[in-house]
């Protein structure tokens, strides 16, 4: 199939990312050059085509991210293209081999890309209003990027599923639970934590008290039903991760309640049973 089609679905993407990333680098230089700068039109346009050398490029960092992205961008989308997004023709021609290489089509559902896109809207709005629950939410699509490549890189092993799936977990069981262990903390603390701080003093307690007896609830029905299927258990998770984002989402507009300041006496009181210092004596006379 895809040997009909002049460019691969692979090629398209990665070649649609590197031109955006450099038409962005582009107009990222020629915005800095004009609004920053006081070198001529001339010059604040060659120096963008030129990667700086017959003129400034404006911001170092915007310039170098965005050309950066263009060019591992273009290399990816050569690669696709030249290997044809992996297909088996291809290799066996570029090997110079007879038979084609064994390859299974992957199966099964993946929620993979639900969860970066949950990470990334964690981080958005991090970034806009919680240093902590973004870098949280950039661990988090890390994470993900890492399990997602892995898993890709694992279902074309060989034409076995059941080898696939163990390789695959040989190599990702030993940290999965206490990674997504410590990132579920860290998000859910991060997250309701927001909510606890918006609302009143009573009504922190109320919510608390509700995610309290969700969780046991949910805990209560999972020990119950070990065999609970991994769609209907993924679908609670989203929920979860949902409500989570929501409240934090909500604790963000509503904003911080004020708290009354807490002001030390600094006065000594005596107590019942307890003296008071008695007063000082100078000359012969109390003070």
């Amino acid at each position: 199939m895809l040997r009909s089609r002049v460019l691969t679905p692979g090629f398209k993407l990665f070649g649609g990312i590197a031109v955006l990333s450099l038409a962005g680098a582009f107009l990222f230089a020629l915005g800095n050059n004009i609004t920053n700068s006081d070198q001529g039109l001339i010059d604040s346009v060659v120096g963008p085509l030129t990667i700086g050398w017959k003129g400034g490029v404006g911001s170092h960092l915007g310039y170098t991210v965005l050309l950066g992205t263009a060019v591992c961008s273009g290399v990816l989308a050569a690669l696709l293209q030249a290997f044809r997004d992996a297909d088996s023709e291809s290799q066996a021609e570029v090997t110079h081999v007879e038979a084609r290489p064994l390859t299974a089509t992957p199966h099964g559902s993946s929620y993979a890309p639900l969860a970066a896109a949950l990470a990334g809207v964690g981080m958005l709005i991090g970034f806009a209003a919680s240093t902590p629950l973004a870098l949280a939410s950039l661990f988090v699509l890390l994470m993900v990027a890492l399990v997602w490549t892995t898993r890709a890189w694992a279902n074309r092993l060989s034409n076995d599923d059941a080898a696939n799936t163990a390789r695959y977990e040989q190599l990702i069981e030993p940290w999965r639970i206490p990674v997504v262990s410590v990132i579920a903390i860290a998000i859910v603390v991060l997250g309701v934590s927001r909510l606890l701080l918006a609302v009143s003093k009573t009504g922190s307690v109320v919510v608390f008290s509700l995610i309290a007896i969700a969780f046991f609830v949910g805990t209560a029905i999972v020990a119950n039903r070990p065999r609970i299927s991994r769609g209907a258990l993924a679908l609670v998770i989203i929920a979860a991760v949902v409500i989570v984002l929501g409240s934090a989402i909500a604790g963000l507009v509503v904003g911080q309640r004020e708290f009354p300041p807490h002001h030390g006496s600094g006065e000594s009181h005596s107590s019942i049973g307890v003296a008071a210092d008695p007063p000082a004596v100078t000359n012969g006379v109390s003070a």
